[in-house]
């Protein structure tokens, strides 16, 4: 099955508005005399003989030679596209009356007669695949005829005929003008405040087709439009694109801009950069910034500095550029790390510049850390820590059950560090792994399926956790809106039946006391399945399908957190998913299949190969995302195991072996995970040195 992503949205945009009852303008008069209120449009788009009816006359009521039942399964397929609800045999029948063009041609039709039950299936995909590619074209011509319109909007002076329920199935604020009794709603012709019309154009473009070109010099007229008529989707691609452009120079500009239109990525993107490229950034404009951000901005944990002192002057000269911000001084103080300062820079700037003696809570202050600043208190003082530094966290466990090692790997030092290990064999192999924050979490596993864990990253210790409810081992994990979720993988038991498949489970990982909570199943248990989130959706691509020993998997499942339901999405893949490993961001799902292709996922799209990380087959290997780019860390085949790390470029689609992220393990069969992480500097004080390839001992 093939689905556009744009106009699946808009589909299931306009089923959300017929069953809330928004923008009905026709009604269907069944033969069992029942009255079914829908759209005129969609009738328009899926049959010829209603758009020559509908553009010679006016009509709002249209009499059916079909019951009511045998309708509202077929408008359900229309605007859902679910064919699961339909008769198959009644099929071609309903589509005549209706005068619906979604029948396959004669050839095909006598195929079809020909199918068994089994193929049922295969027989709903052709109708699916129908009505997706008949809504596209049909869509695409409607958009450039504008037939069948009902609104004018005037922008600048210029018109724009539309359709009153495809504006409203993406844009809030068009539903809200068009479906709540404003005046507006009855206007025929609306001028459009606020917009450019060649910004307009192209927004229009997008809601009908969903095609738009993002360029920087319209991405921020692009984006501010899209917040302004409340369009998601088009809020969500500009924010993605600004956020790949944001560097050491606008960096600032575009933390204002998201937080002007409460863009979450944009200003979150644009934060990390600030903190991770703070010796960088003109200073004239961080002295520029609001009390309440400056103080954000230098008692940030993960402030990437090379010295506290650096910091503290620039505190100094926030507090010089204003005579207003006196007042402010104590609070700025009072946000420096005296115990990481030099006693030099204390006695000789600090305690006689200016701004301070202007203030007694300040002089204090400063005598006060005059007082404590010993060698010994400096060495040990607990009342602040240092700073974070940002790098790549590798977790490492063997197939020898020697336990598991974590190195973290810190981009500002270039080094390898070696963080506490879990020296039990606590979980044997195929655990699960995921990082949300400040913990790192494993479960399952073929030695404790029932075990898990997290590493407390700011502690450096490791910490039990409620145990599963059942055992697993080859299943996924992950994290959504503060909640933990495990998914498929086996039991452990030899002979699997129908009774064997495991509910997800989930965990409040913010609450104490907790314990795992059963949810539904998915629709194909599997194990060794890539795994990524998107929003509240948790997909699952490909893997082992668990009842069928040696068969894979070709599908893609998602399961809904806010629904606790799983549909499967897409099916008979043509690309490997399973055993291959993946990374998410904020829009899309990263693979890398054991042959060392990236396979890109995207909401409603079909996964596509973008490129190609390494030659050879390997499986156990940790992926993170990063900057824009796409990390491989190891992996292993049945005689030789990789320490080399592999670093894909999203937008020069390079693929170059990082020599200096060499990993530091020994090769023994390892399973790696890997992710993007912050690490206090009080814990990385044990280097790890890298080893050579050599061939494994023992075949995996």
């Amino acid at each position: 099955m093939v689905e556009q992503a744009h106009f699946s949205k808009l589909l299931k945009a306009l089923q959300r508005l017929w069953e809330e009852q928004l923008l009905l303008d026709i009604t269907l008069k069944t033969a069992d005399d029942q009255n079914v209120r829908i759209h005129k449009l969609i009738l328009f788009l899926f049959s010829k003989h209603f758009q020559m009816q509908f553009q010679a006359m006016s009509t709002e009521e249209i009499n059916v030679d079909v019951n009511l039942s045998d309708v509202k399964s077929l408008l359900y397929f229309l605007y859902n596209g679910d064919a699961s609800k339909l008769d198959m045999k009644v099929l071609p029948q309903l589509l005549r009356k209706l005068k619906l063009d979604l029948l396959l041609d004669d050839k095909r039709g006598k195929e079809r007669k020909g199918k068994k039950k089994q193929d049922r299936s295969f027989v709903e995909l052709e109708e699916m695949y129908l009505r997706y590619l008949t809504f596209e074209v049909e869509l695409k011509m409607l958009y450039n005829t504008r037939y069948c319109w009902d609104v004018t909007l005037m922008v600048e002076g210029k018109t724009f005929k539309c359709h009153k329920v495809i504006l409203s199935a993406l844009s809030s604020y068009f539903e809200l003008m068009f479906s709540s009794g404003m005046r507006e709603s009855q206007d025929i012709v609306i001028c459009l405040q606020g917009v450019e019309s060649a910004i307009f154009a192209s927004v229009l473009c997008y809601i009908y087709i969903g095609v738009i070109t993002i360029t920087v010099a319209n991405a921020q007229q692009l984006l501010s439009t899209a917040v302004y008529l409340q369009i998601i989707s088009l809020q969500e691609q500009c924010e993605t694109f600004l956020s790949r452009h944001i560097d050491v120079i606008n960096c600032l500009d575009m933390w204002n801009l998201g937080r002007t239109y409460h863009c979450p990525r944009l200003t979150r993107d644009s934060w990390e950069v600030i903190i991770d490229n703070f010796n960088q950034i003109d200073q004239s404009k961080l002295i520029s910034l609001e009390k309440e951000d400056f103080l954000s901005l230098i008692t940030d944990d993960n402030l990437n500095t090379d010295s506290e002192e650096l910091v503290c002057r620039l505190g100094l000269k926030w507090l010089e550029k204003e005579p207003s911000r006196d007042k402010h001084s104590v609070d700025i103080v009072k946000a420096f790390r005296f115990p990481f300062l030099k006693l030099a820079f204390i006695t000789g700037i600090l305690q006689s510049h200016a701004v301070i003696k202007k203030s007694n809570d300040c002089m204090e202050t400063v005598s006060k850390s005059l007082e404590d600043a010993s060698e010994s208190h400096l060495q040990h003082s607990t009342s602040l820590s240092p700073r974070k530094e940002k790098g790549f966290m590798v977790l490492k466990s063997s197939s020898y059950g020697k336990g598991i090692e974590i190195g973290f790997y810190s981009l500002g030092q270039g080094k390898w560090f070696a963080l506490t290990p879990l020296k039990s064999r606590y979980t044997g192999c195929n655990f699960a792994t995921c990082l949300s924050g400040t913990k790192l979490f494993i479960s399952g596993g073929t030695h404790k399926p029932k075990a898990c864990l997290y590493f407390d990253i700011e502690n450096n210790t490791w910490l039990n956790m409620p145990l599963l409810q059942r055992g697993r081992s080859g299943h996924n994990m992950v994290v959504v809106q503060n909640c933990l979720y495990v998914l498929g993988g086996t039991a452990g038991v030899t002979v699997r039946t129908e009774d064997d498949t495991l509910n997800v489970e989930k965990l409040f990982v913010c609450e104490e006391g907790t314990n795992w909570e059963s949810s539904s199943k998915l629709m194909i248990n599997v194990s060794d399945s890539a795994c990524g989130v998107i929003k509240q959706n948790i997909y699952l691509l490909g893997g082992t399908i668990n009842n069928q020993p040696g068969v894979y998997s070709k599908d893609v499942q998602c399961f809904n957190t806010e629904t606790k339901t799983c549909c499967i999405l897409l099916r008979h893949l043509h690309m490997p998913t399973s055993l291959a490993v993946a990374t998410s961001t904020f829009l899309d799902i990263y693979m890398i299949s054991p042959r060392g292709e990236i396979i890109q996922f995207r909401e409603n799209n079909v996964p596509s190969v973008v490129g190609k990380m390494h030659n050879s087959s390997m499986i156990g290997y940790g992926v993170l995302y990063h900057e824009d780019s796409v990390f491989l860390f190891g992996g292993s085949s049945n005689t030789v195991e990789s320490d080399t790390v592999y670093k894909y470029d999203l937008k020069t689609n390079m693929c170059t072996q990082q020599k200096q992220l060499k990993l530091p393990f020994r090769k023994e069969s390892n399973q790696l995970f890997a992710s993007v992480a912050h690490v206090s500097r009080l814990f990385l004080t044990r280097l790890l040195s890298t080893t050579e390839d050599k061939k494994l001992k023992t075949p995996r």
